[in-house]
């Protein structure tokens, strides 16, 4: 159920260590093993915080920053430009299209997460805009959260657990999704 809301404070952002530890998660997710896997789990932190490089727009005012956070990162334009920019940085671990896939998925992961996490997002933009989130948290992201995604980040980059990383990745995410669909408290 999609619900329209108004615009929150900006210290309802949702927890940076919650975007970092699923960006670093879905990394591990894409490069489990092998060559590269620390640059691939560096790169999918990096790429699930990008759309918050409007952050710094709160040195200009809370008027400025209300007004325009989240409007060009987190909406279609920012579908168009988040990624492509952050994939153009001239990394040698992994070619052009595959940056390119680990930063749109990292943008779609960031964007989900604030859309869930009780934070109104105008994600038709230019369209429309309107403001919409799931409320399917009553806060934004907890410590419980965030542990559970730094633990199971913790276990993926544990030498013992290395040949595991996507099935620790993905009983994350069914853990998470589990949690959000029954309403466990956050």
């Amino acid at each position: 159920m999609r619900r329209s809301i108004r615009r929150s404070s900006p210290n309802k952002a949702l927890d940076v260590f919650a975007h970092l530890a699923s960006g670093a998660l879905l990394g591990r997710f894409a490069r489990p093993q092998g060559e590269h896997w620390r640059a691939f789990a560096l790169f999918g932190a990096v790429a699930a915080v990008s759309p918050d490089v409007d952050a710094p727009l709160a040195l200009f005012g809370h008027d400025v920053w209300a007004t325009h956070h989240q409007v060009y990162t987190h909406s279609l334009l920012g579908l168009v430009w988040v990624p492509a920019l952050l994939a153009s940085f001239p990394f040698r671990f992994a070619p052009w299209r595959t940056r390119y896939a680990v930063a749109l998925a990292g943008w779609l992961l960031h964007v989900t997460l604030d859309f869930v996490a009780n934070w109104p997002l105008p994600l038709l933009w230019p369209l429309t805009s309107e403001r919409h989130a799931l409320l399917l948290l009553s806060q934004d992201f907890s410590w419980r959260l965030d542990m559970l995604l730094v633990t199971s980040l913790a276990l993926c980059l544990w030498d013992g657990a290395l040949r595991h990383a996507r099935a620790i990745v993905v009983a994350t995410a069914f853990i998470l999704i589990a949690w959000l669909a029954l309403g466990f408290p956050t």
